[in-house]
């Protein structure tokens, strides 16, 4: 092929990248405004975890642990917000925090872009197969859930450049050259991809199955050595703005391990066998490119050498497809105990490799009887996921714009209807100061101060301890009750009482649930009233 061949197919490279970005920013549209309830949690918690890293205190959420996160999103505010000053930058993030999140979330959309480009440049630099390297950014693309991943600011949204990045290594580390070029290619392969690693790790604990594939997958005791290195550096450097909070990090993760209930809840012990059966029946539907090509990369590496002949499938090729499905159907089940899509989307894009293994595989099959048909079957599967993913990229979209417009209409309802007393937001409240105290509950609570001035007298009701709050903290029932009722706004049941909490309703109060939308409801509390 010319010089203006190679240049034209390695631009056809960036098709792809570009369908994501004007795919993720249409459903951003989609989505409606961040401090929608259903869009606050938890992108208001990232939001003021980012400030107090600009700030230069330690981050207070680390359940995920997400600290690769809080420091991008401080690195963007302080690149971005108007003003040098820790405390003027504050004041302009807190009085928009819209357009701080919409500056966070470009970003990572960005990053997701450039790393799905320079995964599929850095395969066909290396294997030289446009088909290998357009393997590798088609496979995630066919999943909903990378889209569904780009629509909030949340780990998930940087684990997929980090996912598409380490699979692009990997791929690397087995096309590359052989013998006398190996340990040249391994010195800087291996620590590249264990930073990789490492930081995914960071950012969130479902990456933990990639990080096992990267230490698996090496050819040596040495590599896999600077793997491990690099990993423990890579997380070591992540988690740095947060080290204070390691010890409460480690005690988050042994109380979710050591509980059968979900987000360590419930009796002591791993699971719930029941519970955790349906887990994994859910898991395993979950993403139908995960489930397809784990099944096959089982099947080619269990039978494949029988079928095709050694000198076409080696040994290897069949030990990476074992390996990586069983990390596979690993994450899986490291994942069933808290089952929702969103926890799979590190290990459902590694489900990229399968693919390039397998279509290296297709590409030696060469003219052997049977190889046109094999190619004809991977063409006709890749068209068949992309008439899916269309279809469930299609119900997202409607899924989100009804979702949006419900929650829209029922603000407009419930702000016409509080004003017959006084406002409470609870639980995905669908109003920015809500989001705001949302997020503020998991900063320290550092930002009461401004908020309170800049939304001055707002209550809330927290109906996880059963308590009514300002922003700076709860506040005794006496304070709030009045004589005008109180109107709660918010998603879930408020009418259970809760241990240490006042009960709802109080002795002399009555709670009316005045209206509902889906999941989300108004209820009104008064004082009864009494006979003459």
């Amino acid at each position: 092929m010319s010089r203006m061949g190679r240049v034209a197919q390695g631009l056809t490279l960036l098709v792809l990248p570009v369908v994501l970005a004007v795919v993720a920013l249409r459903l951003d549209r989609d989505r409606g405004p961040w401090w929608l309830g259903s869009n606050s949690d938890p992108s208001y918690q990232y939001l003021l975890n980012s400030l107090l890293v600009r700030l230069g205190h330690p981050p207070c959420h680390v359940d995920h642990p997400g600290t690769p996160l809080q420091s991008l999103g401080a690195a963007v505010l302080q690149a971005t917000t108007p003003g040098r000053e820790g405390e003027v930058q504050m004041r302009a993030v807190l009085a928009d925090p819209e357009a701080a999140l919409a500056r966070i979330h470009r970003t990572l959309l960005a990053g997701a872009v450039v790393a799905l480009a320079l995964a599929g440049g850095l395969v066909w630099a290396r294997s030289g197969s446009w088909w290998l390297a357009l393997g590798v950014q088609l496979t995630p693309l066919l999943q909903v859930g990378t889209y569904r991943s780009t629509l909030w600011v949340d780990p998930e949204a940087l684990l997929v450049p980090l996912a598409v990045l380490l699979v692009a290594l990997l791929v690397m580390g087995e096309l590359g050259p052989e013998g006398a070029e190996a340990p040249r290619r391994d010195r800087w392969l291996a620590p590249v991809l264990g930073l990789v690693a490492g930081v995914g790790l960071a950012t969130k604990i479902t990456f933990a199955p990639l990080c096992l594939l990267a230490l698996l997958t090496r050819r040596t005791w040495r590599e896999a050595g600077w793997t491990l290195g690099a990993m423990g550096a890579g997380t070591a450097g992540a988690l740095a703005p947060a080290f204070s909070e390691v010890p409460r990090m480690l005690r988050w993760f042994e109380r979710l391990a050591t509980h059968t209930g979900t987000y360590g809840t419930g009796a002591e012990g791993f699971v719930d066998p029941t519970r955790y059966l349906s887990g994994i029946g859910s898991m395993v539907l979950a993403d139908r490119v995960l489930l397809v090509l784990a099944v096959v990369a089982v099947v080619v590496g269990g039978a494949g050498g029988r079928w095709w002949g050694g000198e076409v499938v080696r040994a290897r090729h069949r030990r990476l497809l074992l390996l990586t499905a069983g990390v596979q159907i690993l994450g899986v089940l490291l994942v069933a105990k808290h089952p929702h899509p969103r926890y799979l989307v590190p290990v459902a894009i590694s489900a990229a490799f399968n693919a390039v293994l397998l279509a290296d595989l297709v590409r030696r099959v060469g003219p052997r009887p049977g190889g046109r048909w094999i190619r004809r079957g991977v063409l006709g599967l890749g068209l068949v996921g992309t008439i899916l993913v269309w279809s469930d990229g299609r119900e997202l979209a409607q899924e989100l714009r009804g979702l949006r417009d419900r929650q829209l209409s029922f603000v407009r309802e419930v702000d016409d209807l509080a004003a017959r007393g006084r406002h409470v937001d609870y639980y995905r409240s669908s109003s920015v100061a809500f989001a705001l105290h949302f997020g503020n509950g998991t900063a320290w609570r550092l930002f009461a101060e401004p908020l309170a001035e800049l939304h001055p007298g707002r209550l809330f009701f927290n109906r996880f301890t059963g308590r009514f709050e300002t922003f700076a903290g709860p506040v005794p029932f006496d304070q709030v009750a009045g004589n005008a009722p109180l109107f709660l706004v918010g998603t879930g049941g408020i009418e259970s009482p809760v241990p240490g909490g006042i009960g709802l309703p109080p002795p002399g109060w009555s709670l009316i649930a005045v209206r509902r939308s889906g999941e989300m409801t108004l209820h009104r509390l008064g004082p009864e009233k009494r006979p003459p």
